[in-house]
């Protein structure tokens, strides 16, 4: 939500649903296989070898290449996330200096073995604690006005803590875990009943707090949410109007490039289908990194060229 809160249209969220989860899902699945096949050119264990190793043995410098990019773009909006949590502490805090000094510190971290070795099961608690927070959101944001109830009754009400909240934060983490050490449930599989346990339980305890009260305040703040996204979707329409006329306008220069990123990536799709038929993983390893940078090369130059001619 910290970076598709600046998308343009609704319709970015899709890219959670097909890129985060099911794109992800599929890259840790395509990653246990390129990591087997290294362990079996490296003669060695899976366990033995990082995950540079892999990437080396299995793609040569492209491979170094990609965990750079891929620990690149994954700790950057994280730390941006985390940046923006800290300084909401103090706010006379700037967002620029808590985002270094929280990158500075979360690196550190990260490179201790007692952390990255224990990578998977800390990962799994993260998200015994976040999906509560999660379940909840969804059910003030979404659920609430369509069975009669208030949003941010909490706030209308005065307080300062939504006690329904933390209860339920507090009761899901605490059965969570008790279910997985238990040994009821593995920890990767709890988090969708924990989902449900927790959306059904704070809407319980919401209506019996206030949620099904009606509040002045409630009802300026629904009218005027409603007025802004009014003016939010006509403001979209123009923009994609304007969008459209120009990519009917984009420079020359910026489709040749594109054209050739595209080109790349097919090039690198095919070198990979080849090695598989022929068992030439040399040509990969050796050429790949070419294609690699042909590609980021004019991708880049592609997206600086469009966006330069927008404004």
């Amino acid at each position: 939500m910290t970076l598709l809160r600046f998308a343009k249209s609704a319709k970015y969220g899709y890219f959670s649903a097909l890129g985060m989860f099911i794109g992800h899902y599929m890259a840790w699945i395509c990653a246990g296989i390129m990591g087997a096949g290294a362990a079996i050119l490296l003669k060695t264990s899976i366990t033995a070898i990082d995950p540079g190793s892999v990437a080396y043995a299995a793609l040569g410098a492209s491979g170094i290449l990609a965990v750079i990019i891929a620990g690149w773009t994954t700790s950057n909006p994280t730390i941006y996330r985390a940046g923006l949590a800290f300084s909401s502490l103090n706010h006379t805090w700037g967002r620029t200096k808590v985002t270094i000094v929280v990158g500075i510190i979360t690196t550190i971290i990260a490179c201790s073995p007692f952390v990255f070795s224990g990578l998977l099961g800390f990962v799994g608690y993260m998200g015994l604690l976040l999906a509560p927070v999660g379940a909840i959101i969804v059910a003030e944001h979404w659920i609430f006005p369509k069975i009669g109830l208030t949003r941010y009754w909490s706030s209308y009400k005065g307080n300062t803590t939504n006690i329904a909240a933390f209860i339920t934060w507090i009761v899901s983490m605490i059965a969570g875990i008790a279910v997985e050490q238990a040994g009821l449930l593995h920890l990767f599989f709890i988090l969708v009943p924990m989902w449900i346990f927790s959306t059904v339980m704070y809407i319980v305890l919401a209506s019996s707090m206030g949620a099904k009260d009606t509040y002045s305040k409630a009802i300026v703040a629904e009218k005027v949410e409603l007025e802004r996204k009014a003016a939010e979707v006509q403001f979209l329409s123009s923009r994609q109007t304007e969008q459209v006329s120009l990519d009917n306008i984009e420079p020359m220069n910026s489709k040749v490039a594109k054209y050739i990123s595209w080109t790349a990536l097919l090039a690198c799709l095919y070198m990979g289908i080849m090695s598989y038929v022929n068992q030439d993983i040399e040509t990969v390893t050796t050429w790949l990194i070419v294609l690699t940078l042909i590609y980021f090369v004019t991708a880049t130059y592609a997206y600086l060229a469009k966006s330069s001619n927008e404004d």
